[in-house]
């Protein structure tokens, strides 16, 4: 239900399209810039594409601002619903085209110091996420203020995280699949036609409970393009088409496909790593730990040893939303 999709943050020149510091030698950078966008848009409703509204509620920082997180709440208007109450199955309220539900969510961004690219963190609720809500605008607001240069938020590169996990997990399942039968199977088996209806076979060797698999060192040398997968292990008689692992770093459990990794989805699962609030979302201390460590975990892969402090030293709330708000659709207008 609650999950987190990371993104690389870099900023390149329009010039060269080389990628320049985000920090100066005076300490200032990217992350002070952005904590003062943010907080100049504390508390304001601003309209987005799609019938769509959004609002700064929470933003909080470091002491050096390496590292920077908050909430920011979105929600969508026009289109008229009726809410019921599940203990008494009656309408509580009846919702207008011009009302937006607004609901927050988390966001992070890790950069450590004379870094050129920093890891930002966005929350998914379920289906939802607020990248639209958040990343169009304030790429065109950056880029607009700093002529010649352009800001860059992408997915993180799937190989890449791929390796990552393949160096640092425990692997808990190793899979070699095939879309045809070993040919033992298929002798003993060949009398009721399984193949005709099949679609996969897969050897599967799993690691004791609490223990893990010894690792193939030839598996990291596909990922880097070095060696063909059917060469790294050989079956006789039996040709695999592909291996997926399942493993497990840092208490997640996640499985790698090596011979497609750019089918590895980059965004974590964290339900069972949060408690749940009693309004239904991630409680903000479980949330932020969480999200600053697995920053930490993708800058390692480039920056080896480098630390963020992580501890908040300045956060500012929005005041609630008034009851009198003007509606959505007069926002938008």
């Amino acid at each position: 239900m609650f999950s987190l999709a990371p993104y690389r943050l870099a900023i390149k020149s329009l010039n060269d399209s080389k990628q320049v510091p985000l920090w100066d030698k005076e300490g200032k950078g990217f992350a002070t810039w952005l904590h003062k966008y943010l907080s100049d848009k504390l508390g304001k409703i601003e309209t987005r594409p799609e019938k769509r509204i959004a609002r700064v509620s929470k933003i909080c920082t470091n002491a050096d601002y390496t590292f920077l997180c908050g909430l920011l709440q979105t929600g969508k208007y026009g289109y008229r619903a009726e809410l019921v109450n599940t203990k008494n199955s009656n309408v509580s309220h009846e919702r207008s085209v011009a009302e937006a539900e607004m609901v927050p969510f988390f966001f992070s961004l890790t950069i450590p110091m004379q870094s050129e690219w920093g890891v930002l963190i966005l929350q998914k609720f379920q289906n939802f996420g607020i990248f639209e809500s958040l990343i169009p605008t304030l790429r065109s607001d950056f880029n607009k203020e700093f002529n010649g240069f352009k800001l860059d938020v992408d997915r993180l590169v799937p190989q890449t995280l791929a390796k990552a996990l393949l160096k640092d997990a425990e692997v808990k399942a190793l899979r070699f699949i095939s879309y045809k039968m070993p040919k033992a199977v298929e002798d003993a088996l060949g009398q009721y036609n399984l193949e005709d209806n099949m679609s996969t076979t897969e050897v599967v060797i799993k690691a004791k409970r609490k223990e893990a698999l010894p690792k193939i060192g030839g598996f990291m040398d596909v990922l880097n393009g070095t060696k063909i997968l059917s060469k790294v292990v050989t079956m006789a008689e039996w040709d695999y088409n592909n291996v997926k692992l399942d493993l497990e770093v840092g208490g997640r459990k996640r499985t790698i496909d090596i011979g497609k990794p750019s089918k590895i989805n980059p965004t974590v699962d964290i339900t069972e790593e949060v408690t749940e609030g009693p309004d239904g979302h991630p409680v903000w201390d479980d949330v932020m730990k969480v999200a600053a460590n697995l920053s930490k975990d993708f800058l390692k892969i480039q920056y080896p040893g480098v630390e963020v402090d992580t501890k908040l030293t300045h956060s500012v709330d929005a005041p609630k939303i008034s009851p009198a708000i003007i509606p959505a659709a007069q926002v938008a207008a």
